[in-house]
Order: structure tokens, then sequence, then C-alpha cells
């Protein structure tokens, strides 16, 4: 059976049902405080139960009106949320423009050029065909999100596995929305080490690679911002080992030797507009090749 889970969006419903509940709260109490002073028998205010019922009686009439309204308000904040998505529907993304007219799309992710981020967007690029576009690499996604949610850029790419993903899509609700995604394979890592350290002891990964490899014969793990980094801090001998692309060993092989072939991990990676796509509670690809694994 699934699981419904009812979420109230509205800041303003839930602060008018909080105000109800307080409301109702402290008459039923002052009820409850009002009915013991007035009966130092205890003939009536003795019966638990039925002094729970008066000061529940009590409750409701100074609650109910308040929930009723953040009922309505959240109904109209949600009405208000789907129709200024489905207006946004019919008109195309906003976009900057070039000196010449042109339209320019504006790309941002996690850098330097050769992380993961600035490869899988380059293929992006190319499997969308886009060709008039212009990529900024950042240092960390708080500056890229930034810089989209005040029009600085058009789109920002993340994968769904970075550290930063579940905070990024919290903090910037109603300004970045996820409008695309794919799967897409990352380049081949491994565990390098240092062909100078016989036995190494620190080694270096971004938080995502973690658990791709059983880390226990390292005494210390440093995190990175990305596995160029950790590249950086190996050719700088700043780490003993590290969590990076193959492609490094390949080019310093007198430097580096392969301690683990991890290989290629698939991701799923979502890209991110200020306007959203749909208005759908679910939207997906009829006709994904998951249908296969399905059976229907």
């Amino acid at each position: 059976m699934a699981k419904i889970n009812v979420r109230v969006r509205s800041l303003a419903a839930k602060i008018i049902a909080l105000v109800g509940l307080v409301n109702g709260t402290l008459v039923a109490l002052f009820i409850g405080f009002v009915a013991r002073s007035h009966d130092p028998m205890q003939e009536f205010s003795s019966d638990f139960g039925q002094l729970l019922l008066v000061m529940f009686s009590w409750f409701v009439p100074f609650a109910a009106p308040f929930l009723v309204i953040a009922v309505i308000v959240e109904i109209a904040c949600r009405f208000r949320q789907r129709r200024r998505a489905s207006d946004n529907l019919r008109k195309p993304l906003p976009v900057n423009r070039q000196t010449d007219g042109s339209a320019v799309l504006k790309f941002g992710t996690l850098g330097g050029e050769d992380s993961n981020h600035a490869l899988v967007l380059k293929r992006y690029l190319t499997a969308r065909s886009i060709e008039n576009s212009e990529v900024t690499l950042f240092a960390g996604f708080d500056e890229a999100f930034d810089a989209l949610a005040c029009g600085q850029l058009d789109f920002v790419l993340q994968v769904s596995v970075h550290p930063d993903h579940t905070e990024c899509v919290a903090r910037y609700v109603g300004r970045a929305f996820i409008i695309d995604t794919f799967i897409a394979s990352s380049k081949p890592l491994g565990i390098l080490t240092r062909r100078d350290v016989e036995k190494p002891k620190t080694i270096a990964l971004q938080p995502a690679t973690r658990h791709y490899a059983d880390l226990g014969a390292w005494d210390k793990q440093i995190d990175e911002a990305s596995i160029s980094t950790v590249a950086a801090g190996l050719l700088s001998g700043k780490y003993d080992s590290g969590i990076a692309a193959i492609e490094v060993l390949e080019q310093y092989p007198d430097r580096f030797r392969l301690q683990l072939d991890i290989g290629p991990i698939q991701d799923a990676w979502l890209l991110f507009g200020r306007e959203p796509v749909t208005t759908n509670e679910i939207f997906l690809w009829p006709e994904s090749p998951v249908r296969r694994l399905l059976s229907y």
C-alpha cells in the first residue's frame, strides 16, 4: 500500500494553524483551571475523563476557525503555485543574450575543467545539440545556485549524490527547479597512491566516493571538493593516496601506482532552472528503456 504524506507548504497556513492550536489549548487549560478552582470538594473535577471532555469542548470552537482558515490558505497557495507553473509552461525560459541579440544559454556547475561535473556537462550539451552556450565553473554549489537565482545563469548541473544536493534543493525551493534529469557515467576512478610512499596513511576523497571502496587501511580520510582537487593534492604531495580519475595515473605513471581500480560510476544527474517545466505530480519518459525491465 502506498504511503500518503500530506505536507503543508504555505508558511501562512502553518502560522494560522499554530495560532489556532495555541489559542484553543490556552482556552482549554483556562477552563480546566477554573473548573478545579471552583470545585473545592472535587465533586466534578475529580472525574478526569469528564474534565477533559469539557476542556475539549472549549478547545474545538476556539481552534477550529483558525484550522479552517489554514486549510483554505493552503489550498489557495497550492492553486496559485499550479497556475503559475502552468503559465510558465506557455512561455519560453528566460535566457541571457549576447550583444548581437542572439540567445546564449549560460550553464554553471562544479569545477575545475577536469572535474566530473565539467565532463558530464560537456557531454550533455553535445547530446542536446546546444552550440550557443557559456559554461562557468564554480568552487562550490552555493555560488552556482546564487548565480542561478539572481539571473546570472540559466541552468545549473548537479549530480544527485553530491553532499550539497539535499541542502541546495531545500534552500532554493521556489527559486530553482529540477527541469531535466539523465543517467551518465563518471570518469573511470581508482585509488591512486604516490610511488614514493610505501605504506600510505592518508587518503583524500570527494565525500560522495567514500563508500566506493574499503578505506580501513588508511589512518586518516580527508574530504575534498571534487576528484580534481584530490588529484591536485596528490600531485602536490599533500596526500599519500586519493580516489581520483585513472587518467591522472596515465598522465603521471612515474609518480603514482594504481592501488584499486574502481571504474566508472553511473549516477543520476539533475539540471536546474529558474522556472518549472511541469505541473504534474510525476513526470517521466513513457518510452524509457526501463519498460523492458518492468515487463509491461
